[in-house]
Formats: structure tokens, C-alpha cells, sequence
């Protein structure tokens, strides 16, 4: 038992050490009993808790008629690299608060068919992003972003929508992902159940 903790610290500290360096400073964390042990480790090593998500799962029986599409929006999927520098520039200044994470990060992933990288465009502007993983069964849906100007318009809930129906037919059973408190009812809408919550912790600077 004291190996496999010490075994887990070590792991947690090789990756808390790349925060902000190689990877996004934030760390989402399950609140199950683990999560808690996980989450104590994380604030007595520089990262404070910021907010709380909503896990939520959905099925296709579950899934709701479609809302009514944004059609100035048009939604597609980041093929080039050229796309890719600009779905992490709006992803930085939008969910990452202006912190830059490097586009190498993401390029790592790019070509790796389980990851889909898709954004929504306004004349030719790229104004949301979304990044969905395919599992063997699954699929998540992870930083789902909009530039703030073009909030409130549905552009979210159609580029969700989009990535979800392409799951579905291609076998997804269900999808999964993490809402904020002001996300959560967009998401119920199209017929998302919660399921748990997590906790989102961000690495502190230490500036001189």
C-alpha cells in the first residue's frame, strides 16, 4: 500500500512539474475517494481549487431533437496546421484565461485518429472549438470553447450537437464530458444527465 501511494506521488509530481511548462496548468480531478486523496497531494503542491464540473453522460436514446441551427455558423473539422494555431489561439484566450499552451502539444495528437479537433466559423473566423476522443465504446467531449463576443448564440450547442450525431454514426454508445455551472442546462437541453462532479485545480505562478 505505501509503495503503490509513493508510486502515485511520484507520478503526480513528474506531472505537476510540467504545468504551464508542457502542458495546460489546470488538472481535473473525479470527486470520488480517490479524487479527494488526489486533490489534497495537488494543493500542497501549488494548485488551488477554481471551480466545479458536472459530469454528464448521454445516450442515444437520450439525445434530443436537434435545436434550431445557427445557419451564419458553419462547422467543420481542423485538417490543416494552419487551422490547428488558430483553435489554439482562441482555445488559450477563452478557457485558459490568455495562458499559452503550446500548439505541439496538440500536434502530438493531431494525426492520431481517436481525436477529432472541430471548430465553428463566422465568416471564414474561427469563433468556437471542441475536441472530442474516441474510445473503444465512448466518446468525450473536451474543451468546448467560444470567443466571448459570439456568446449566447447557440454556436456552442450546435458545434456539441455536431460532434455528437458523428459519434453516434460511426457507434459511439454514449458521450460524456464535464460542464460548468453555466453550461450544465445547455447540455440538459440536449438531453445530457449529470452523473458526478469534478473538480478543476489551476497551478499557481510564483512571481519574484
Amino acid at each position: 500500500m505505501v509503495y503503490a501511494v509513493q508510486n502515485k506521488e511520484k507520478e503526480l509530481s513528474e506531472l505537476t512539474n510540467q504545468l504551464s511548462d508542457k502542458l495546460p496548468p489546470f488538472w481535473v480531478v473525479n470527486n470520488d475517494e480517490n479524487g479527494v486523496e488526489t486533490g489534497i497531494y495537488l494543493k500542497n503542491n501549488g494548485l488551488r481549487e477554481i471551480n466545479q464540473w458536472s459530469g454528464m453522460v448521454l445516450t442515444k436514446d437520450m439525445l434530443k431533437p436537434t435545436t434550431k441551427v445557427n445557419t451564419q455558423i458553419v462547422i467543420k473539422k481542423i485538417i490543416t496546421i494552419t487551422e490547428l494555431s488558430a483553435w489554439v489561439e482562441v482555445l488559450n484566450q477563452e478557457l485558459f484565461s490568455g495562458q499559452q499552451t503550446e500548439k505541439e502539444l496538440f500536434e502530438k495528437v493531431f494525426t492520431n485518429q481517436q481525436f477529432n479537433f472541430y471548430g465553428a466559423y463566422f465568416n471564414d473566423e474561427l469563433v468556437a472549438t471542441l475536441l472530442s476522443f474516441h474510445s473503444e465504446k465512448s466518446c468525450g467531449l473536451y474543451l468546448i470553447a467560444t470567443k466571448k463576443s459570439f456568446r449566447k448564440q447557440g454556436i456552442a450547442t450546435n458545434l456539441v450537437q455536431h460532434s455528437i450525431h458523428d459519434a453516434f454514426e460511426i457507434g459511439k454508445s454514449n458521450i460524456v464530458l464535464q460542464a460548468s455551472k453555466a453550461g450544465e442546462n445547455v447540455y440538459k437541453n440536449l438531453g445530457f444527465e449529470k452523473y458526478g462532479t469534478f473538480s478543476v485545480y489551476w497551478k499557481l505562478e510564483i512571481r519574484n
